[in-house]
């Protein structure tokens, strides 16, 4: 039940991989205000697991999430028939902070009730699952928008309502959680004085820049190339379809080879993928680069969820799992401040600044080879 809650509420999430062209094209601004308004959006979202982490091993994971889906349908109501650009400013903030409120509970929840040695799959399978919803969402996404933009903020507050109502079904007969004693003493910064952890976190957040380009310079560039918006939603379901099909597979498969080696390969082809976007200008040169970097994509989800688990407490499951969020998901605020800024001469400078953050997150990766292979050894 809690798969299934997740590829729905992934199906209905709308908003975000038409909110430029939404703002840009039925709101009139300009692209850089269009990105100030979607970085808006990525500040709420990288502040909410840190709340979110924080409500979910204080309050309950199921409370959490019933707060976080419920807030975001009301602020995608208030969105739609938002106006002024500072108003839709302070919208898209809150919409930002409800609409990931509910992520390092789910993930804790899903952790609770899972025996160790299978969590990593079980979570590599909770990202599957979203990304498969991710991939109706921008198919879908592209027709509704043609049709009207309004559908898309409707549904994505219908889908929001029906989410809780299934976690808590999913949920209301497995073991409660309970809080201990040492939740008061392991916090944040307790796991931020992990130099490790730090690392590991800083790579995530330069990665997770690059990962939110496909909300960002990809639509642009679809655009900029004379494509529809069914066309970006076309290109871009290409890299949920490949996930769909690689992920079961890759997970499990991954724990054969170092980690870091893993998730250096991945940082690579995130880079060249990106990077290659510059000469792209049909819906299959788009698409063949979706394919790249989604294979990146899908190296750094199979590793990820596993080895943040590994270096966290298991009192404060849910404030790792916020930590981690926070830092990939910091994507929401650079994508859109960086990105939108970048493009503005056609797109070239920031697909090369996308390949060089990939060859500087690899060889990160394997600078920080021998400690990770001790952590993990001594797990």
């Amino acid at each position: 039940m809690l798969f299934a809650a997740s590829i729905i509420h992934r199906s209905g999430a709308l908003i975000q991989p038409f909110l430029l062209v939404f703002l840009t094209n039925e709101r009139g601004l300009s692209v850089v205000n269009a990105g100030t308004v979607a970085s808006a959006w990525g500040l709420g979202a990288i502040l909410s697991p840190l709340l979110g982490g924080w409500f979910a091993d204080h309050l309950g994971r199921i409370p959490t999430i019933m707060v976080g889906m419920v807030s975001s349908a009301m602020a995608a109501v208030v969105l739609i028939f938002t106006a002024d650009f500072q108003y839709l400013i302070m919208i898209a903030f809150a919409t930002g902070i409800a609409a990931e409120l509910h992520q390092p509970a789910a993930g804790a929840l899903s952790v609770d009730t899972i025996e160790p040695d299978k969590r990593p799959r079980v979570l590599s399978l909770m990202i599957w699952s979203a990304n498969v919803g991710t991939t109706f969402a921008v198919m879908a996404g592209g027709y509704l928008a043609s049709v009207d933009y309004a559908l898309l903020f409707v549904i994505n507050a219908i889908v929001c309502l029906i989410h809780p109502a299934l976690v808590w079904r999913g949920a209301r007969d497995l073991p409660r959680y309970q809080r201990s004693v040492e939740t008061r003493t392991v916090g944040y910064k307790s796991a931020l004085r992990d130099p490790l952890l730090v690392g590991i976190l800083f790579l995530a957040a330069v990665l997770g820049a690059l990962v939110g380009q496909v909300f960002v310079g990809l639509p642009l560039a679809v655009d900029g190339a004379g494509l529809s918006e069914a066309d970006y939603g076309l290109i871009a379901s290409v890299c949920g379809v490949v996930i769909f099909f690689t992920l079961p597979l890759a997970t499990g498969r991954t724990d054969k080879y170092p980690r870091a080696a893993v998730l250096s390969l991945s940082a690579l082809l995130l880079g060249v993928g990106w990077g290659a976007t510059m000469f792209a200008h049909t819906v299959v040169q788009f698409s063949l680069c979706v394919i790249v970097w989604t294979l990146g994509e899908v190296g750094l989800y199979s590793v990820f969820g596993g080895l943040v688990e590994d270096l966290a407490p298991a009192a404060a499951r849910a404030r790792y799992q916020g930590l981690f969020w926070l830092a990939f998901g910091s994507k929401g605020l650079t994508a859109p401040l960086l990105g939108t800024r970048l493009y503005e001469d056609g797109g070239t400078v920031l697909w090369w600044v996308c390949a060089g953050v990939g060859v500087f997150a690899a060889v990160g990766f394997l600078l920080l080879a021998p400690a990770m292979k001790r952590r993990i050894a001594n797990a």
